[in-house]
């Protein structure tokens, strides 16, 4: 990752991602990386690293916060002045916090696109998407659970198709992931 000793750019948890995706490559378990404690669906999505480079991964959640800005501004558009659209635009891709978590790799910024695409599917009523989207998003991380209340209370007569549909892909990707790690998938 970081070639010259000392202060490292590159976040600590990428090489933990990175060395779970190249046992996920190598056909063996993600947990077999001592302090991988994510979803395998994680490792999956940097299987790039192992086809194309180390940082594959960084360039993917670089690619998922430019996303995420083409979002916020599809969110916006209909409410806002152009000058206030691009000013959010700048707020979010020109944002030195933002660009910093994504190029060290960090998987934050996939997180963040999720739930912005959320609020996007559900903003232009698409029910099944949104809560598709939303159930993978708690799955690679578990706090978007917080905004459950949020969504229900914005669904209101769909409250039980968004719950069902979120909580059948959750626990979908649980138990295919439980099927093919078993017990280590459920302890890390």
């Amino acid at each position: 990752m970081d070639k010259k000793a000392g202060l490292h750019y590159t976040d600590i948890d990428y090489s933990v991602f990175s060395d779970g995706s190249r046992y996920v490559y190598q056909g063996l378990s993600p947990y077999k990386r001592s302090t991988y404690r994510y979803t395998p669906l994680l490792a999956y999505l940097l299987l790039g690293n192992s086809y194309f480079g180390e940082n594959f991964g960084k360039f993917l959640f670089v690619l998922f916060d430019s996303f995420t800005g083409i979002f916020i501004r599809r969110l916006i558009k209909s409410n806002l002045t152009r000058k206030q659209i691009i000013l959010s635009y700048l707020l979010w891709d020109f944002n030195p916090f933002v660009i910093n978590i994504s190029t060290r790799g960090n998987s934050d910024s996939l997180i963040c696109f999720l739930l912005v695409f959320v609020l996007y599917l559900m903003k232009n009523n698409h029910i099944v998407l949104s809560a598709i989207f939303y159930g993978i998003s708690v799955h690679l991380r578990l706090f978007p659970i917080y905004f459950v209340f949020t969504f229900f209370f914005y669904y209101k007569f769909n409250v039980f198709k968004f719950g069902f549909i979120a909580g059948f892909v959750f626990m979908g990707l649980n138990i295919i992931f439980y099927v093919k790690y078993g017990n280590e998938f459920l302890t890390e």
